[in-house]
């Protein structure tokens, strides 16, 4: 072989566009590479998906009778991991009648647990994992309602409209959700402590409180609803937090309303506690549904009217965002002149762009001719939708028919 260390120019210019065509090449395929790993990153990372166990029974007590077997806590959670069914869209189906959804955020959400609680209150959300503080739980996910007029209350929807009070959209998981919508109304502390709750037979702390909350994120055109740990969480305890008005509970509700648990699950029985508290609970007519009005001094709720809006003796009370109430100012005069723990004052509650002096005017009439409770949530409820055409000929048909009945007496 003989050395050369002299190449020509035309040689040294072949090498090198070679050269730079092997390179081309090869970032090419590298960048090729790159950018396919990247986009199935992204599509997993679009919706994310999460470990929830399925239980027959709250995991307090399951924790307690293994326990008692000498099993470590360490050792319970492998057990229960290798046991327990975990939650697929067929098994939501066959036992929540539901459309099981994956989160549309990407966080590291940690294992959790649905629950079978009792008969009267269903299933609960329990931990699997220890819980940090600020900690996403899981995403509240479900149909999103933004027409108003098309809005129904139920037990599964939350508000996703923000503060700015500029937009409508609710959060729908009545019939499609996921582990979120089994978190169950946890009182505060704090709320306990207003309501002045007490009891003979258990200490206020065996009564589970409330550790989570709904974080809005993203933009107005893009919202989504985070349950995320407001404390530390620690492994098998029950998840909750106060609802809102949205499930027909405004702001915090009696304590009772719909039920207190303690810290191992277990619904407590009314018996076993008291409410010292003193306030106004307003009584939908339409849905039978309450509104807590206020808790205030015995003073303060007999001069609350004074402070409320009056149309044609009807006081108007706003009671939630884009809700108010009206409530007949003899009925609140009567009830407030026996003042007791607790007042349930009958209401109609009507959308905030119900027009309030045509809703009365009709609520007056119907009072007047003392029609029943069908014919009248069947007037009234067209009324509340401003649909004052449909209400009068429903109106003036029962008119008719009373003077009908009136010429054959």
């Amino acid at each position: 072989m003989i050395f050369c260390p002299v190449q020509s120019k035309q040689l040294r210019e072949r090498l090198t566009l070679g050269e730079i065509m092997f390179k081309r090449h090869f970032f090419g395929q590298l960048f090729l590479a790159v950018a396919i790993f990247s986009f199935f990153a992204i599509v997993n990372a679009a919706t994310s998906s999460q470990t929830v166990y399925l239980v027959d029974e709250p995991l307090p007590k399951i924790i307690e009778k293994l326990e008692k077997k000498g099993m470590s806590l360490q050792e319970i959670r492998n057990h229960l991991r290798n046991t327990l069914p975990k939650i697929t869209p067929e098994l939501a189906r066959q036992k929540f009648n539901i459309k099981w959804l994956d989160s549309t955020l990407p966080y590291n959400y940690p294992e959790i647990a649905i629950c079978y609680m009792d008969s009267k209150v269903g299933y609960g959300l329990f931990a699997m994992d220890d819980i940090k503080e600020g900690g996403e739980i899981a995403e509240y996910i479900g149909k999103h309602i933004v027409d108003e007029k098309a809005f129904k209350k139920n037990d599964y929807i939350v508000n996703a409209g923000g503060v700015d009070g500029l937009s409508f959209e609710k959060i729908d998981a009545k019939n499609e959700g996921n582990a979120a919508r089994f978190a169950q109304h946890l009182l505060s502390g704090d709320t306990l402590k207003f309501y002045g709750y007490t009891s003979n037979s258990m200490p206020r702390n065996a009564i589970a409180t409330a550790n989570a909350g709904l974080r809005l994120e993203g933009t107005i055109a893009d919202r989504h609803m985070v349950l995320i740990a407001t404390k530390d969480i620690f492994m098998f305890e029950q998840i909750g937090y106060e609802y809102a008005s949205d499930y027909g509970y405004e702001g915090t509700m009696w304590p009772e309303e719909p039920y207190l648990f303690d810290v191992k699950g277990e619904t407590i029985p009314k018996s076993e506690y008291q409410i010292l508290f003193k306030g106004i609970l307003l009584l939908d007519q339409f849905t039978k549904q309450y509104a807590l009005l206020k808790g205030m001094s015995e003073g303060e709720l007999r001069s609350l009217p004074k402070s409320e809006r009056v149309v044609d003796n009807h006081m108007v009370v706003d009671i939630s965002e884009g809700s108010l109430a009206i409530v007949d100012l003899k009925v609140w005069e009567e009830q407030i002149s026996r003042l007791r723990n607790r007042l349930v004052i009958p209401s109609y509650f009507v959308h905030s762009y119900t027009k309030i002096d045509k809703f009365i005017e009709i609520l007056k009439e119907l009072d007047e001719y003392g029609f029943g409770e069908e014919d009248r949530v069947k007037i009234l409820n067209a009324a509340k939708d401003n649909n004052y055409k449909k209400a009068n000929q429903l109106l003036n048909s029962l008119k008719k028919e009373l003077r009908e009945e009136e010429m054959e007496l």
